[in-house]
């Protein structure tokens, strides 16, 4: 048998040496990396409870409420605890009239949560003394450090109202809200299908205005019924809260309507009074639905057909041969 040369050997044995030490090196770089995602993964997870704080407050008087900060994430959470303008837009509103951010005021302006842990501030609201009776607000704003490592850094902001009630001497404040306009679109999707032909949306846009004495949370429902549904189809959208002298806007849509024939759209608004007290708007809206898109194709198939006729009917008379002449000629 033919023996093997001990610097051949050493020279073969070279390539596979290498070969095992790239690849460690590659799964020690894949290992690094995958750590680092999966910190940057974790990111950061917290809640708050309640996420809008109501105040019952008197003039030259101090109220105390409490919010709870819930870490939710496997790592410690470092947090920076603020307050500011809680406002509906950036728009000079009336909404800006009743932003007092220098009423309210924190316990701590920083906090430290451990893993899966919670931790609770202190919400102060002084309120001067001549301050008028109403609503009024701030917003409790709490923004964690930046979390992960490597090139992904993730940090989360979360921001709670501070609703602040002046009660008037011997009343309740006053809440109301008004409908000023209930408008009803019936939509026909776009794409070229059965669906589009035959299943027509509709879609709501109420809007209201807060004409009360201070503000009002309140949720829009829209009952969608039409003659061939048997229960209506109800569609919610989301809450907003209409500070005082301010409006909003709630919009809808539900695709239960007829493709042709009547239906209607019942939508309720359902906003709070009290603690426990709710009271309702309800607006009703009428339409009839005609598939213009169908009709307009049946028209264009039933023109088809026509063209189509008389075309077949002028090939038919022009193939026709015409007509012998008479034998003998005239006399």
């Amino acid at each position: 048998m033919q023996s093997v040369h001990p610097a051949r050997h050493r020279r073969r044995a070279r390539p596979s040496v290498r070969r095992r030490g790239l690849i460690t090196a590659l799964g020690l770089v894949l290992a690094i990396f995958a750590a680092e995602a999966s910190a940057a993964a974790d990111g950061v997870s917290f809640a708050v409870s309640p996420s809008r704080v109501v105040v019952a407050a008197e003039p030259g008087q101090t109220s105390v409420a409490s919010v709870t900060v819930f870490n939710q994430a496997d790592a410690p959470l470092e947090l920076r605890i603020g307050v500011g303008d809680f406002l509906i837009d950036d728009r000079t509103t009336a909404a800006s009239t009743f932003a007092v951010t220098d009423w309210v005021r924190t316990d701590v302006t920083s906090l430290r949560i451990m893993p899966k842990g919670q931790a609770a501030i202190r919400v102060i609201v002084e309120v001067p003394a001549g301050a008028a009776p109403g609503g009024y607000q701030a917003g409790l704003f709490i923004v964690s450090a930046p979390a992960g490592t490597g090139e992904i850094a993730v940090s989360g902001r979360l921001g709670a109202a501070v609703l602040i009630e002046l009660q008037p001497e011997g009343r309740l404040l006053r809440r109301e809200i008004q409908v000023t306009s209930n408008d009803l679109f019936v939509e026909f999707p776009d794409e070229f299908s059965l669906d589009a032909l035959f299943g027509p949306r509709a879609r709501t846009e109420t809007r209201t205005a807060n004409v009360g004495e201070t503000f009002v949370r309140a949720v829009a429902v829209d009952a969608y019924r039409s003659w061939a549904a048997s229960e209506p189809d109800e569609r919610q959208a989301p809450g907003t809260t209409i500070l005082r002298g301010s409006t909003a806007s709630f919009a809808t849509s539900g695709p239960t309507l007829p493709w042709i024939g009547p239906a209607s759209v019942t939508t309720e608004i359902v906003y709070e009074r009290g603690a426990q007290d709710y009271a309702t708007i309800v607006v009703q809206a009428e339409t009839f639905v005609i598939p213009w898109r169908l009709l307009g194709l049946l028209v264009a198939v039933v023109a088809l057909i026509v063209i189509v006729a008389l075309l077949r009917r002028d090939r038919r008379r022009r193939q026709r041969p015409p007509l012998a002449a008479p034998a003998g000629g005239a006399a």
